[in-house]
C-alpha cells in the first residue's frame, strides 16, 4: 500500500476522488461547498474512464503524487474536449485543437513534455492505443529558449549561506540539499536515528526517498550539521525528525514551503530579482556539477 507523503498527496488525492462526480456539471451549477476546481468533465462518459483508471493506480500501488498528477492530467483533457476518450484519439483534428490549448495553458517546453507522454500513457493504459496522440511532438524554437527564471548562481548561493548565518536550521537545509542533491521531501524527512555519524563526515539515511532507501551525504555541510545537533532540543531522540516543525507539532517534519518562504524572504531581502525553491537549488547544483 502506498504511504502518505511529506506534501500529504494522500488527502489531496481522496478529495479529487470524491470530487468527480460534481465534475461533470459546469462550475455555476455545482453545490455550495462542494469541490472547487478549475476542471468540468465535459462528457460524462468519460467519468467512467477515469474511474477506471484509479481502479487502475490501486492495482499498480502508484505514489499518491503519481496518481494525483495523472488523474490532473485526464481532467484537463477531459476540460479541453467534449469528446469521449475512447473516440478522441480517432479524430486527429480534435486533438489539434486539444495540443494548441494544451501549448496555451502550459507555457514551457518542460511542462508540454509532461503533459503530452503522462497523455499518451494514460492511452496505452486504457484504450491499448494512442491513435494520433502519437503524432504528438513538442519542439522548442531554439531563439525561444531562455534561462529558468529561478537558476541559483554560484554568487547567489554564497549570498543565501551569509543571508542565513544566524539561522542555521536553514542554512544546513540550504547546504545539505545543493550537496546530496537531494529532493526536498526526501531531506525533510530524514530522521535522527538515520544520521551516522563518521567524524569527518556523516551519512543520513533516507526512508521515503523517490528510489527508496539511499543515503545522503554530508562532508562540505559536516560542520554546519553537527553545530546544528548540538542546539537542536530533540537530537537525543531516535525516532525525531532532523528538522521538525516545532512551532504547531514536532511529531512531524518541516514542510517544503516554510523553507521556501524563507527562501524567497531572502531573495527579495538580497534584491535577487527571482524567485527560488528547495527544488530550485537541487536543480542548479545538478546544472552545475
Amino acid at each position: 500500500m502506498a504511504d502518505n507523503d511529506i506534501y500529504n498527496n494522500k488527502a489531496k488525492y481522496e478529495r479529487l476522488i470524491r470530487s468527480l462526480d460534481h465534475l461533470v456539471l459546469p462550475k455555476d451549477k455545482r453545490q455550495e461547498g462542494s469541490y472547487k476546481s478549475k476542471y468540468q468533465i465535459k462528457n460524462k462518459n468519460n467519468l467512467q474512464h477515469l474511474k477506471r483508471l484509479i481502479t487502475k493506480f490501486e492495482a499498480q500501488d502508484l505514489s499518491y503524487i503519481r496518481r494525483k498528477r495523472i488523474l490532473e492530467t485526464l481532467l484537463s483533457i477531459a476540460d479541453l474536449s467534449t469528446k469521449d476518450f475512447q473516440e478522441l484519439h480517432k479524430d486527429e483534428e480534435e486533438i489539434d485543437k486539444v495540443v494548441a490549448e494544451i501549448y496555451r495553458i502550459y507555457r514551457t517546453v518542460e511542462s508540454q513534455k509532461s503533459i503530452i507522454s503522462m497523455t499518451k500513457r494514460v492511452w496505452r493504459v486504457l484504450f491499448k492505443d494512442i491513435g494520433y496522440w502519437d503524432e504528438v511532438r513538442v519542439q522548442q524554437d531554439k531563439s525561444k529558449q531562455r534561462q529558468r527564471k529561478d537558476k541559483i548562481l554560484p554568487e547567489d548561493y554564497k549570498a543565501l549561506l551569509n543571508y542565513f548565518k544566524n539561522d542555521i536550521e536553514t542554512k544546513l537545509i540550504i547546504s545539505l540539499t545543493v550537496e546530496s542533491l537531494s529532493r526536498p521531501a526526501e531531506l525533510l524527512s530524514c530522521k535522527i536515528k538515520g544520521i551516522e555519524d563518521y567524524q569527518d563526515y556523516a551519512l543520513i539515511n533516507i526512508e521515503r526517498g523517490k528510489e527508496g532507501l539511499k543515503k545522503l551525504i554530508a562532508i562540505d555541510s559536516y560542520p554546519l550539521l553537527k553545530q546544528y545537533l548540538q542546539q537542536y532540543q530533540l537530537s537525543s531522540m531516535p525516532e525525531a525528525y532532523l528538522f521538525s516543525n516545532n512551532q504547531k507539532n514536532k511529531n512531524k517534519p518541516l514542510n517544503p514551503a516554510t523553507i521556501n518562504k524563507r527562501l524567497n524572504q531572502a531573495c527579495k531581502d538580497l534584491q535577487f530579482n527571482k524567485t527560488t525553491s528547495l527544488y530550485s537549488l537541487k536543480r542548479s547544483a545538478h546544472l552545475s556539477s
